[in-house]
């Protein structure tokens, strides 16, 4: 998760430049994005045309959200989905569908993605919402998942104190 002063890194995976800019328009005023997700050193959006490409991305960057095309080039349905959980599972990752591939949208969410933008229908200030909501769900499963973790770890020391405790009296 982004912390206050750093800068908020994006990365789009699109293979159409019309669309790319649309989405790159929309995050053109992006103060109202940065208020919310806490990042105050401004937005970088990094544009790949290709799966390949947005894993490298992936690699080298400190990418926060990852927008994501399901039909590319080098990758077709889920499976470019899969691949980006696989690559960076802790990023949140919004896809990006047509009209006629809603249905693949809602599948996307129950495989992982945080949630799915049809691009005809996307504005401004649902994809800011969206892009919030991600970041903030992401923010809480990780700190779920930390805090579980910390109960995993009391839970194996009980039953050691309880035999220690027992052994004193």
């Amino acid at each position: 998760m982004t912390v206050p002063s750093e800068e908020f890194e994006l990365l789009l995976i699109e293979d159409s430049p019309g669309d790319a800019r649309r989405i790159e328009g929309m995050l053109g005023d992006a103060e109202t994005l940065l208020e919310r997700v806490g990042a105050s050193s401004g937005l970088r959006l990094h544009t790949e045309r290709t799966l390949a490409a947005g894993i490298d991305r992936l690699a080298e960057s400190d990418i926060d959200v990852v927008l994501v095309d399901l039909s590319l080039p080098d990758s077709e349905g889920l499976e470019t989905l899969t691949a980006i959980v696989d690559a960076a599972a802790l990023v949140p990752v919004i896809v990006l569908t047509g009209p006629q591939d809603e249905r693949v949208g809602v599948e996307a969410v129950e495989r992982g993605a945080q949630d799915y933008l049809v691009k005809d229908e996307v504005t401004s200030e649902l994809l800011v919402r969206s892009i919030h909501h991600a970041v903030e769900r992401n923010r809480q499963e990780r700190e779920r998942a930390r805090r579980h973790d910390q109960l995993e770890a009391l839970n194996d020391l009980t039953p050691g104190l309880m035999d220690a405790e027992s052994a004193a009296a």
